[in-house]
């Protein structure tokens, strides 16, 4: 059934947002994602992880729109029920953290930012292998992070300790490299 508490409906709703999102129908794919995740909050519960990725595909709309508020108060819920459902030295929570920290950077609350992109650093840094590229990730936004902050220091070790895991991790001439030895 597509009813309207229904999981199959809710997703599909979710997907139609997106597509309307990608056209330039705003304001009518917010209120499909919005609907959406009212849908798997009463269906799922308001930690599932479907719910979840409706929130952050709505998050990602309204970052890409110049709604920095609600996608931050979106990613600010996610990364709470992310640390609370999986505990806050979970890969995933990093990943929610790294979100957060792009929005607070377009914000302009680099502090916040620094905190979120470093936190993620030490999750990934604790849960991954060290061959696993993802650790690098979260050091090249705070490299760029310092930068804008004009900490040049700090910028270049963090952006050396990101080439230092991409060139263990990654095959020689790898793109992720490349762009990062830039």
């Amino acid at each position: 059934s597509l009813g309207a508490d229904s999981v199959a409906g809710a997703l599909a709703r979710g997907t139609l947002a997106q597509t309307l999102g990608v056209v330039g129908r705003v304001e009518e794919a917010d209120r499909l994602f919005t609907a959406a995740i009212d849908s798997l909050e009463r269906t799922l519960g308001a930690t599932h992880a479907h719910r979840l990725a409706t929130m952050s595909n709505l998050s990602v709309l309204r970052l890409n729109t110049g709604n920095l508020e609600g996608a931050e108060t979106l990613l600010r819920e996610i990364v709470a029920i992310g640390e609370q459902v999986l505990g806050a030295r979970h890969p995933s929570v990093a990943g929610y953290l790294q979100n957060h920290a792009t929005v607070l950077v377009r914000l302009g609350r680099l502090d916040d930012a620094r905190d979120r992109y470093e936190r993620a650093a030490g999750v990934y840094r604790q849960a991954l292998g060290r061959d696993n590229y993802a650790r690098a990730l979260p050091l090249l936004s705070l490299s760029g992070l310092h930068l804008t902050a004009r900490r040049a220091a700090a910028a270049e070790a963090a952006a050396r300790e990101a080439l230092d895991i991409l060139n263990t991790a990654l095959p020689a001439g790898h793109a992720i490299t490349a762009v990062a030895d830039c």
